[in-house]
């Protein structure tokens, strides 16, 4: 509430009484501005302009009826009474309204220089609120006629950041062979009015599709040498529903790729992936989606992208578990870490290329080698059977012509492979070496697949081992391989020196060995071909340590056995053990070699495959070198020391396998003695009690496990080195089922 004004110490009521007169005599147009002066003060400022056109008597509706009225008619007012419209003057104000204007406490100037003054700030301050709503429409005009932008940087490889580009401009290098690895990206909205931004994500190197990020922040990677391969933008917010953006980038050995746009979708990208292909520069612009301005593609090298979508799928049927599903370009059929076989593998034929054509397949099978070139798929399924090595071509002039099929695959014990392209090998052969999983890559005819695999090769051929024996009399013989008998065996002969070496194949590696020679005790390790032992000194061998070295150690086992002087052939060592009699003065006679893939067995029984003197003195064994056998195998049981041995080998050169304790016959059911043979064998037998996996030996005579508690594992009768039984020989169940499983029929039997 204003103070009430006072204007000179005239009398309020006459100075209103004066100012009614005037208004009643005037007849000037200067009234009309003095009766909209004598209206109220607007209560808010905002009301300036419509509160001085309106007197505060007339009712907005009364006075535009008046300005309409120019013959004199009468206007019916709201409160039903008539009034005489007259264009050539405004509206005369009655002494009521004097009076009252007279009488309020917000009264108005009190004379016309007063009034003037009043009206002029009254039409400042509405021209000023005009001015404004014309700025404020201006702004909305040119908000409705600015345009985004979009504003990103890359992060190249030796250059780190670039500096920032905008609107379609080149981000990145072009000529120089330098990938992209990161992008940063933004919009500038700020004279827009628009909300929202910008998101993307970068398929990067070894990693595949990061997560979304958003407005400036990093996609991809700093500092680990990774390159961006593809990338997908998509909008979000008012500006999405106004603009879409278009990208396009520059791929190594292909140039600018399609423009894409709106990376909602998963197929909207550009770029490659799987493909092993650096991004090497970008383009980004924004389209409005009424009317803008699609990119020319008149400078694009490649109308689409490529990504893992050429093959509809790579599927792998693996040992365990089957057929899994299909996988996509350049992506992992099969297995690793797991030690599983691929058995079968199909290839469908190729589909979203812009020419027509197949895949064709052939492959390398465990005891089969190649097959011819398939359709489809190849390998097998049921049969237990490894795929060792496999073959891809693109079949049709035009496929062949434009594109490069590259494949490598995963080995056991050695890892990825390199790549092998267009109808090359894949794998290994002579080997026994399972391949374990599968990529297959279709790119761009001339395209660098990259990625390089644990080995470089993409095909690897088996190695033998070759070796000679120096022997007393005789002096060197030839090589021989694969398991054969170098030296002499029967004739008493001592071996003074051998020599070895790897020959044939692809994988590499080498092999290196010594001998312990009587007298002088063990040798330093000699290399492929190199002599070990001692040659004109008359001094025999009585042990060797071999070895695989390199790539050959990674695939092989290298296993050796010994022919020694009253002990015949040995058990077979491996990979470095000792093989022999070191330090008995029983010389070795002949050895025998054999490499084996890592996952093969040995070649035959590996118990001792080194002796001591003990050894020699051990009298089952003194007495079985009198025994033959059919099967090359034979059992000894000495019934009063109640000993059972397996030996491996033949007359006068048995090997023990092993050597147990067990309980035979009591003294009223002895265990028979003599030369029997293996006849036949069991699961399980017995009333009131129960032995598991039995042997017959002779007839109702029996090798068996010791007594359970009938039909069940719960132990009735343990013991052993017994005379207990009722003739049988009883055993631990684990070397009963040794036995069975092992021993086959006709191995002669000796008790004694």
């Amino acid at each position: 509430m204003q103070a009430k004004r006072r204007h000179g110490g005239v009398p309020r009521a006459l100075l209103a009484v004066f100012v009614a007169l005037l208004m009643v005599i005037s007849t000037t147009p200067t009234w009309a501005i003095g009766e909209e002066s004598v209206a109220e003060e607007p209560a808010k400022k905002g009301e300036v302009s419509k509160q001085v056109s309106t007197p505060a008597n007339v009712s907005t509706d009364e006075t535009t009826n008046n300005a309409k009225n120019t013959n004199n008619e009468p206007v019916t007012k709201a409160d039903g009474s008539s009034s005489i419209s007259n264009s050539s003057s405004s509206s005369v104000p009655s002494e009521e309204q004097s009076v009252q204007a007279a009488s309020s406490e917000e009264s108005q100037p009190a004379n016309t220089e007063e009034m003037a003054v009043e009206e002029s700030a009254a039409k400042k301050e509405s021209d000023a609120l005009t001015e404004e709503k014309s700025d404020a429409a201006d702004k909305l005009q040119a908000e409705a006629n600015a345009e985004p932008h979009v504003i990103y940087s890359g992060h190249v490889q030796n250059f780190g950041w670039m500096k920032e580009v905008r609107d379609g401009n080149f981000a990145g290098t072009q000529g120089k062979g330098l990938r992209v690895e990161a992008l940063k990206i933004k919009l500038d909205l700020a004279k827009t009015g628009l909300t929202g931004g910008i998101e993307y994500r970068m398929h990067v190197q070894n990693k595949g599709w990061l997560g979304w990020v958003r407005d400036g922040a990093l996609g991809g990677t700093q500092g680990k040498g990774l390159r961006v391969e593809a990338m997908q933008l998509r909008l979000y917010g008012e500006v999405a529903e106004k603009y879409n953006v278009y990208y396009s980038v520059h791929a190594q050995n292909l140039g600018w790729m399609a423009w894409a746009n709106d990376g909602s979708n998963a197929t909207s990208y550009s770029g490659t992936a799987g493909h092993g292909l650096r991004l090497e520069g970008v383009k980004i612009v924004l389209v409005a989606k009424n009317g803008g301005k699609v990119p020319d593609s008149k400078f694009v090298n490649y109308k689409k992208n490529f990504y893992g979508a050429y093959i509809i799928g790579v599927q792998a049927h693996v040992q365990n578990v089957g057929w899994q599903a299909a996988v996509g370009n350049g992506e992992i059929a099969g297995t690793t870490g797991r030690g599983l076989r691929v058995e079968a593998l199909r290839v469908s034929t190729a589909v979203g290329l812009d020419v027509p054509g197949r895949i064709q397949i052939a492959g390398h099978i465990q005891d089969q080698g190649w097959t011819g070139w398939r359709n489809g798929s190849v390998g097998t399924v049921g049969k237990g059977k490894r795929l060792e090595a496999i073959k891809l071509k693109l079949v049709g002039n035009e496929l062949s012509g434009a594109y490069d099929i590259y494949y490598r695959v995963h080995v056991s014990n050695l890892g990825w492979l390199g790549w092998a392209c267009n109808g090359e090998e894949a794998g290994t052969s002579g080997m026994a070496a399972r391949v374990e999983a599968i990529q297959v890559r279709l790119v761009p005819k001339g395209s660098e697949i990259g990625g390089s695999g644990s080995i470089e090769e993409a095909f690897l051929s088996g190695t033998s081992i070759q070796y000679k024996a120096h022997s007393q009399n005789v002096g060197w013989g030839r090589y021989v391989s694969n398991g054969k008998t170098a030296g002499t065996t029967g004739r008493g002969l001592r071996m003074e020196a051998f020599a070895m070496k790897l020959s044939g194949g692809s994988i590499g590696g080498s092999v290196s060995y010594r001998a312990y020679v009587a007298g002088s005790g063990w040798q330093g390790y000699v290399g492929s071909e190199n002599n070990a032992g001692t040659i004109g000194k008359g001094k025999g061998i009585e042990g060797v340590q071999i070895r695989l070295t390199g790539r050959a150690a990674a695939m092989y086992n290298v296993y050796y056995r010994t022919h020694v002087k009253d002990a015949g052939w040995l058990g077979w060592a491996r990979n470095g053990e000792s093989a022999g009699a070191p330090g008995t003065g029983k010389t070795v006679e002949a050895i025998q070699v054999k490499i084996v893939s890592k996952s093969g067995a040995a070649p035959g029984p590996t118990a001792d495959h080194v002796v001591n003197k003990a050894y020699f003195d051990d009298a089952m064994l003194k007495r079985a070198r009198g025994y033959s056998s059919p099967t090359g195998w034979l059992i000894m049981v000495d019934v009063d020391k109640t000993k059972l041995g397996v030996y491996r080998g033949s007359q006068g050169h048995w090997s023990k396998v092993g050597k147990w304790d067990v309980s035979c016959g009591k003294s009223s059911t002895p265990t028979v003695r003599g030369v029997y043979s293996v006849s036949g064998r069991g699961y399980a037998f017995g009333h009131g009690y129960t032995a598991y996996w039995y042997t017959s030996w002779n007839g109702p005579y029996l090798f068996h496990s010791i007594l359970y508690n009938e039909g069940s594992m719960n132990v009735l009768d343990g013991r052993l080195n017994g005379h207990i039984s009722g003739g049988c020989v009883r055993m631990e169940i684990g070397r009963a089922k040794w036995i069975h499983d092992n021993i086959p029929d006709g191995t002669t039997v000796v008790t004694y």
